[in-house]
């Protein structure tokens, strides 16, 4: 029948996680060139199928460099139909006297001044159709030495049938 999903069977139980990255990749936003704004509501896509996300990375080819004492940085927020999926947002940020440099919330890559994201497993759950959105939060100066650039995101979800 069209349409209609036909159950996995008989493949293994958890067949449908070990080909996520195959039929399921993960979202991926960008802002591209120098941002010293925020921007909120940009979209990331729709749901092929029903899942949860299980994490969200953030990147940024230059974190920025500040003139002055206040610190310069951007979070990120991502949505599920207008709803954070997040309880705390990943950040970045530039450390007085550093250059700026690309930084990733990876932690793996132990940069200075990022905060990793936690998702927020009471709202990380999406259906077929559901909207992703993301915003991007700037916090410091409106005019830094230089300004943030190229701010990429990536949101790994896996299905749950």
């Amino acid at each position: 029948m069209p349409n209609q999903r036909r159950p996995y069977f008989p493949l293994p139980v958890n067949f449908p996680q070990q080909v996520a990255n195959e039929v399921f990749p993960p979202f991926v936003g960008t802002i591209s060139g120098e941002v010293a704004v925020t921007h909120r509501g940009m979209p990331l896509g729709v749901a092929r199928f029903s899942g949860k996300v299980v994490d969200v990375y953030m990147s940024a080819l230059g974190c920025g460099k500040r003139d002055t004492t206040a610190y310069i940085s951007g979070e990120v927020d991502v949505k599920i139909n207008g709803t954070s999926c997040l309880t705390t947002t990943p950040r970045i940020g530039a450390i007085s006297g550093e250059l700026s440099a690309q930084k990733t919330t990876f932690a793996s890559a132990a940069d200075t001044a990022v905060r990793a994201g936690v998702v927020d497993h009471t709202a990380n759950s999406f259906n077929e159709g559901d909207v992703f959105t993301w915003d991007f939060v700037y916090n410091g100066e409106t005019s830094p030495a230089t300004k943030m650039n190229n701010v990429c995101i990536i949101v790994e979800v896996e299905p749950t049938n």
